[in-house]
Order: C-alpha cells, then sequence, then structure tokens
C-alpha cells in the first residue's frame, strides 16, 4: 500500500458536526479512509457520513459500563475524478445522528495501490470501559491472501497522549483531541507477506483518562494492480501462424512453442 498523506481533525465538547480537509494527495479510483473516535454520552449514536460514496466498513463501541463510551467508526471511499487531488471539495463534514457528542475526531487518510474493485478484505474490534489501562488490545484476523496490509487501529481517552509504534509497523495517524472530554487515535500498518492468521497485538498509550474508555481494531486490506510484466500470462513470444522452411511446414502452437531456430521466419502479432 502506498500511503499518501492525512488530514485530521478533532471538536469541542458537544458539537454534532465536524469539518476534516481532503487529504489533496488522494488519486482517482484509489481509495480514502476514515477513522472516527467519539465519545457519547448515550450509548448509541450514527454517523453521517459526507456523501453516499462514503461507505461504512465497521464500527464498534466499548463494553464497560461507564456513562460515556467510546465509539471507533471506519468508513472508505473510491476517490472520484472529480474530487481528486485538487479537484472538488476542499473538506468534508460529518455528523453524529443522535447522542450527546462530548468530543470527537477524525482522521482521512489516502492511500493506492490497493484493489480498486473492493479494498477490504476483513475487520474485527475489541473495546472494553471502565478499564483505566494504557494498553488497547487489537484482534488476531485471518488473511485469505498474501501480502495484505494488516492495520492496527486504536482510540483511548486521554487528553495529550501519544502511541508507542509497533514494531516493524508504520505510524500514519497519531493525533489527539485537546479540547473536552478527549480521545487519542492512530493508525499503524504493515505488510503479511503470508495468508494466515495476523495475530492479536497491543497498543501502547503513553497515559490514559479518569474512565479509560479505549478500542482496538485489525482492518486488513487488499493490495491490487497489474502485475508485472514478467509476471502477466503470456507475456512470452506468441507465434499464431505457421512458417515454412526448406518446403517443411512446422505448425506453431501460440501458447507452447518456443521460437529457436535461426532459420525460421516467424509471423507474430504486433
Amino acid at each position: 500500500m502506498g500511503y499518501l498523506g492525512h488530514r485530521s481533525a478533532t471538536s469541542t465538547v458537544g458539537t454534532p458536526s465536524i469539518s476534516v480537509d481532503k487529504p489533496t494527495e488522494c488519486v482517482q479510483d484509489q481509495w480514502m479512509f476514515a477513522v472516527i473516535a467519539s465519545n457519547t454520552i448515550t450509548a448509541s449514536h450514527t454517523i453521517d457520513p459526507p456523501d453516499t460514496n462514503w461507505i461504512a466498513v465497521g464500527d464498534a463501541q466499548s463494553t464497560g459500563t461507564v456513562s460515556e463510551t467510546a465509539h471507533v467508526y471506519v468508513f472508505k471511499k473510491k476517490v472520484l475524478s472529480s474530487e481528486a487531488g485538487t479537484n472538488g471539495p476542499t473538506n468534508y463534514t460529518w455528523s453524529i445522528l443522535e447522542g450527546n457528542a462530548r468530543s470527537w475526531n477524525i482522521s482521512i487518510l489516502a492511500c493506492d495501490g490497493l484493489d480498486t474493485t473492493d479494498s477490504v478484505e476483513e475487520i474485527a474490534f475489541d473495546g472494553e470501559g471502565g478499564v483505566v489501562d494504557t494498553t488497547i488490545p487489537c484482534p488476531s484476523v485471518t488473511t485469505d491472501g498474501a501480502n495484505r496490509i494488516v492495520v492496527r487501529i486504536g482510540a483511548i481517552r486521554e487528553a495529550s497522549t501519544t502511541f508507542a509504534t509497533l514494531s516493524g509497523y508504520n505510524e500514519r495517524v497519531d493525533v489527539v483531541n485537546a479540547s473536552g472530554t478527549l480521545f487519542a487515535v492512530t493508525w499503524q500498518d504493515v505488510v503479511q507477506a503470508s495468508e494466515g492468521a495476523t495475530g492479536a497485538v497491543t497498543l501502547q498509550a503513553g497515559a490514559v483518562g479518569p474512565s479509560g474508555e479505549h478500542m482496538g481494531a485489525t482492518l486488513v486490506l487488499i493490495q491490487g494492480g497489474p502485475p508485472p510484466e514478467a509476471l502477466r500470462p503470456n507475456a512470452a513470444l506468441v507465434v499464431t501462424n505457421f512458417v515454412e522452411t526448406d518446403h517443411t511446414r512446422i505448425d506453431a502452437d501460440p501458447d507452447t512453442t518456443p521460437v529457436t531456430d535461426a532459420g525460421l521466419t516467424p509471423v507474430v502479432d504486433p
């Protein structure tokens, strides 16, 4: 996956909508991802995306019994030609449709090198509320192919903490909400070469707030794009007609016959 850039925005207490700049690095027919972390009084609420091309990948809330719960949402969007680069909107406005949002933040990441049909293979969450702990578990999932991008997302209620980067991972986002009841969020990714279980990991935050709501997630992305020339089927010379030499007819199989005799004059498709 090629990480191209991201933009982040945070809210004040009780703000029902928030605007975040578009990453101008985004390219047509590739993907943007929005990661949203919020802290609300009510146990459930709905995120209203800027337009219908933003598709919900998954969401979850913390499992504790505290009055304020942690929610993490992930959305994806295939970049349209009308908004690629500096085209189209300069920002996107997101809203919470119900629930009293104590605070929330959004990060939008622009990526390339992903499958242009469906970039997401799987997502799983692990959340707990009311536990004052700086560790955030991200669950194990099983990939369906090789060379998948494994993303670990963590959110924790804390004013000014940052996250340690997992060994071997690239940290793309590490943002805090510095107003009101606060949340910090990280996005870290790595390429998993072999198909199979990702294993569970634990993200480490530097500090935790008084109630400790937190949420971890594991997201699997599918790489895409055309294969290298050497790996494309039938990339070798293809002979489609027969040739003659010394009055001996040679029928050339277009898939299997190598052209090796210097005396032959093959006729090939351009």
